[in-house]
């Protein structure tokens, strides 16, 4: 057994774990913020309401991006990794997926409410943020596990 694998990352797992789930709850305030100040507003089409909207659609962004990174994270130390199955393929593709849309209501939101500019704003926003997940969550992922299954002998 060498060295490196008889580390223990325990404390490190629960505290990433803790994180990611205090995380989601701040993004789960955000997405209510961002609903109740939709409905409650007298008048969402002014400035500085917009501005408020986006900031708080930046900070949802933001957390849920923050979500993702910090689950990919929790992978690194893992000492059992499943090979990359096709299921498992598929399966980290959802959840990636699921990663992605859960950002779509926000600027749908917008759209409904004929907040147009401030929607497609958002919605470049989001394509940004797409981006980002795509090359610092969806790609170091899938190569850290196509290469831990080469150094295993896994096919």
């Amino acid at each position: 057994m060498s060295a490196e694998s008889s580390v223990d990352y325990s404390d490190y797992l629960k505290y990433m774990s803790n994180t990611s789930g205090i995380t989601a709850l701040f993004a789960g305030f955000d997405f209510t913020v961002i609903t109740l100040l939709l409905t409650r507003l007298p008048d969402p089409n002014s400035v500085p309401a917009q501005i408020t909207l986006y900031a708080m659609a930046v900070l949802f962004l933001v957390l849920i991006y923050l979500v993702g990174w910090t689950g990919q994270l929790l992978c690194y130390v893992c000492r059992r990794v499943p090979p990359m199955t096709p299921r498992m393929q598929a399966t980290a593709f959802l959840v990636f997926g699921v990663h992605l849309s859960v950002c779509v209501p926000v600027f749908l939101m917008f759209f409904l409410w004929h907040l147009t500019v401030l929607a497609f704003v958002t919605f470049l926003t989001w394509i940004a943020f797409a981006i980002a997940s795509y090359f610092h969550i969806w790609r170091p992922l899938t190569r850290f596990k196509q290469t831990r299954n080469y150094f295993l002998g896994r096919p």
